[in-house]
């Protein structure tokens, strides 16, 4: 869930680590399926990403999230608009947000947006509310294709904009520079999981959770099989079948 930090209340770090701390993520397991469809998210990269690391910089905190408020001034409640698309299991996430938040005060308007219009509609700065709830998925597995595209600030466009967030963090930036630079692959993933946790210092999104990838092969299929390089996908080059005859 990306926390709009140009708006008016998110522009306070301490407002955006209260909405970490406050939402209960088994809500939003159960609202996507289950422990056997996703599992409750916690760094932003998820566990097929080489070199993220695992940790859980805001677990479910419900006093800790009231007490940032009150050191933000924001003790007496406020309004948030939600982004979010027009299915099922999106709006049982974003009912899930909803109430999480009215725990701590903050009142939270679920706009839904039709599916096919969303991307385009939150990935315009100018037509983005305070929240947007939505996923991103690495082209391969490594942090080059996960953080850079949504926390680089050099990269915020007034169209087709992936930095949801748009945070423009210099020390951000830069790092995202010296990783690029790395020769060793190894090195350079142990960066970006370092990144993670300097990303999350900020708090510009909620990690709710990793979606889980289920695959049932037919019994004539050979060759299937779930590959890292393809985020769990199937290499399909790989595909064919057990007996050609059938």
């Amino acid at each position: 869930m990306g926390l709009n930090t140009t708006k008016k209340y998110l522009k306070d770090v301490r407002v955006r680590q209260a909405i970490n701390h406050a939402i209960d993520k088994d809500t939003i397991v159960a609202a996507l399926g289950g422990s056997t469809l996703a599992e409750k998210g916690t760094s932003i990269q998820p566990p097929t990403v080489a070199g993220r690391v695992d940790y859980d910089p805001y677990p479910y905190d419900v006093e800790k999230a009231k007490q940032l408020l009150a050191e933000a001034g924001l003790s007496g409640g406020f309004s948030l608009t939600l982004d979010t698309r027009a299915q099922p299991k999106m709006a049982a996430v974003s009912v899930a947000v909803q109430e999480s938040l009215k725990k701590i005060g903050i009142d939270v308007k679920i706009n839904n947006i039709d599916a096919s219009t969303f991307y385009e509609v939150i990935g315009t700065p100018a037509k983005q509310n305070d929240m947007a709830v939505t996923g991103w998925c690495p082209d391969w597995a490594s942090g080059a294709t996960f953080l850079p595209p949504l926390f680089d600030g050099r990269n915020i466009t007034a169209k087709g904009n992936s930095n949801i967030a748009q945070i423009n963090d210099k020390a951000i930036n830069a790092r995202i520079d010296e990783i690029a630079e790395m020769t060793d692959v190894n090195e350079a993933n142990a960066a970006y999981g370092e990144l993670d946790k300097q990303i999350m210092e900020l708090a510009p999104v909620v990690p709710l959770a990793y979606e889980k990838l289920i695959l049932v092969n037919g019994a004539n299929i050979a060759g299937a099989y779930q590959h890292n390089s393809y985020s769990g996908g199937v290499d399909l080059v790989s595909v064919g079948l057990a007996d050609p005859t059938k």
